[in-house]
């Protein structure tokens, strides 16, 4: 029994090697190189902001980059292009902060680098490459921060509101009160999306 499991897993990580192997090879049977990004994209953080179709599809060719070999990457990133134009145009109002513009135009700029300059070896190439998916990975991290920010401020006005509700059984007179704390609280969303705030 032993020698059989022992057999088969042996026969199993003979298939996958292969498996892998025939992966990597190029129509005329030489290798070919992976891109160099398995390591560069994170697997955690936002990955989809509501309302910023833009984003979220840049997240989803951003993955499938992850690890493609060149010929595949040098396609994909030349399919970026519209996305990658259209980010600064489509996001929400509540992302346009300071910090969000800023990394959106970065990744531009490191985008229309990498697209100038396709014909360059391989070294530079997967080193313009990396640039785009660091600049990426910033976009993120910021997106997420500025979404944590949001999320917390709209949050406080709801309950601010709910405390005036609370406060007393006169629902009309307290929902004017409830009212008046909740845009209080929610004028800071002003301050966010300029990038304003106090952290």
């Amino acid at each position: 029994m032993k020698k059989t499991i022992i057999t088969s897993l042996f026969a199993i990580a003979i298939a996958t090697g292969i498996q892998a192997q025939t992966e990597t090879m190029a129509v005329n049977n030489t290798p070919v190189e992976m891109n160099g990004t398995q390591d560069d994209i994170n697997e955690t953080g936002v990955v989809g902001i509501s309302g910023w179709t833009s984003f979220n599809e840049l997240s989803s060719q951003m993955y499938k980059l992850k690890g493609a070999n060149y010929f595949n990457t040098i396609k994909m990133i030349r399919a970026m292009e519209p996305t990658v134009m259209s980010l600064e145009a489509t996001k929400p109002m509540w992302m346009n902060t300071e910090e969000i513009n800023e990394d959106v135009a970065d990744f531009k700029k490191e985008y229309m680098e990498l697209t100038s300059e396709m014909s360059v070896d391989n070294d530079e190439f997967r080193e313009n490459l990396e640039e785009i998916s660091e600049q990426y990975e910033d976009l993120r991290e910021e997106a997420m921060e500025t979404f944590i920010d949001y999320r917390k401020n709209v949050m406080d006005g709801n309950e601010e509101y709910k405390e005036e509700i609370e406060k007393n059984h006169s629902k009309m007179m307290n929902g004017k009160d409830g009212q008046e704390e909740y845009k209080e609280e929610t004028k800071n969303l002003k301050k966010i999306r300029d990038g304003k705030t106090n952290q």
